[in-house]
């Protein structure tokens, strides 16, 4: 009867951790270090990637990878061996051929007389969009022959461009985190 206990608690462990892998909101992927095979995924990977779980378990890290060549990739496999862990930026390549943009994680294990590197990562496509969107603003202001005043929502100063500096008089340093009625105090033209 104990021994039955003891089963049926670790039968409901595994399943337990194994609904965690499957379901984790990152992608998750075990790879044959000697092969660079994938030996097993979990369904976001399959979904973020648009292959079935089949179709990836026959396919190598190079088959999905979008960004880096072969030295490049091989580089990150020997870091992540050499040191237990890496973090990394690429590209991967969905089945329908667009790329995404990812942010991961690696790290070597060895299970059973055999080295895995376990992979973790997410499409970080719309933030590097939204930084790249930023970039453009930020420029936009940068070069504006404009004064530009940006305050927070308790009207205190947090950023001004060069022609306001230029325009006014004031030096960056000191208008920051100040009202911007500071401009009508009778003390500039």
């Amino acid at each position: 009867v104990e021994r039955h206990r003891i089963a049926t608690a670790e039968r409901d462990r595994q399943a337990l951790i194994d609904a965690v892998i499957a379901e984790a909101p990152d992608a998750i992927e075990l790879v044959d270090r000697e092969t660079l095979r994938f030996v097993e995924v979990n369904a976001t990977s399959c979904r973020m990637l648009g292959y079935s779980r089949e179709e990836m378990l026959g396919m190598r890290v190079s088959d999905v990878q979008a960004a880096m060549t072969p030295d490049q990739l091989a580089a990150i496999v020997q870091g992540i061996a050499d040191s237990g862990s890496a973090q990394f930026e690429n590209s991967h390549r969905r089945k329908d051929g667009t790329v995404m943009d990812v942010r991961g994680n690696g790290r070597a294990i060895r299970q059973n007389e055999r080295d895995y590197l376990v992979g973790i990562w997410r499409d970080i496509s719309a933030e590097k969009a939204a930084a790249a969107q930023i970039r453009k603003l930020s420029l936009a202001i940068e070069q504006s022959p404009n004064s530009i005043v940006i305050t927070d929502l308790d009207c205190r100063i947090e950023y001004v461009n060069d022609p306001f500096t230029r325009n006014t008089g004031y030096a960056r340093d000191a208008v920051l985190g100040k009202n911007p009625r500071l401009l009508k105090s009778g003390k500039t033209p």
